[in-house]
């Protein structure tokens, strides 16, 4: 077993788990901001220089694309529709298929996306630089668009019936995953990049002056 790192010089890097010593690193590009992805005979990794790859196990590059500007995004694989989806720099969502890298759609979002896309299954969610919250179909096509205010940089949660996503003017906000009516907002103390988590009843995340808020959520059917 081993584990996958990436670097700001731009390599995937696999370390074995038991001793921290290197099986093998594959330069990709120019530095790697972006988590990536791991299945089960592939990684899809992105650089800061426009390049999306996935590598094989051994660190084999199978395919190599250029989404469109600068990738601050990290990927979202959704095996069972053969897509990998990014947000580009060049303001798009766009989506190619992992079996061959191929192109399958690109929608435009109105700005850079350098939140991480996520999916509940038949809706993806991503967030954008104008600070908008979209929801599309697989396919491409844009369900509905929310503002929050300022910039989101954060992975979106997928969190029963609702999408919540922190933003950079220090909200934490939850919208509805059919429609993206609004459910409620949490003030934090300053400005938000980290990524929302749920355990127990709560929803975790911190903040850039350095504090780890908990506030509590509800659920329900509706």
């Amino acid at each position: 077993m081993y584990v996958i790192a990436c670097t700001m010089d731009g390599r995937v890097i696999a370390l074995d788990i038991e001793n921290g010593e290197r099986i093998w690193s594959q330069t990709i590009g120019e530095s790697i901001w972006a988590t990536p992805v791991i299945g089960g005979d592939y990684i899809i990794a992105a650089s800061i220089d426009g390049s999306l790859v996935r590598l094989s196990r051994d660190g084999s590059v199978i395919w190599r694309v250029a989404p469109g500007g600068t990738l601050h995004s990290s990927p979202l694989v959704m095996e069972g529709r053969n897509l990998v989806v990014i947000g580009t720099g060049d303001s798009h969502l766009a989506a190619h298929s992992l079996q061959d890298g191929s192109p399958l759609w690109k929608a435009a979002a109105g700005s850079e996306i350098r939140s991480t896309p996520v999916s509940d299954g038949s809706r993806i969610f991503v967030g954008t630089e104008e600070g908008a919250l979209l929801a599309f179909d697989p396919l491409g096509v844009e369900i509905w668009r929310r503002k929050t205010g300022a910039p989101i940089r954060s992975r979106p949660l997928v969190l029963h019936k609702a999408i919540l996503v922190t933003s950079y003017d220090a909200m934490l906000s939850a919208f509805s995953a059919l429609d993206g009516s609004p459910l409620g907002r949490y003030r934090a103390d300053s400005e938000l990049y980290s990524s929302p988590a749920y355990h127990d009843g709560r929803v975790f995340f911190g903040s850039n002056a350095g504090l780890l808020h908990a506030p509590l959520v509800t659920l329900t059917e509706g």
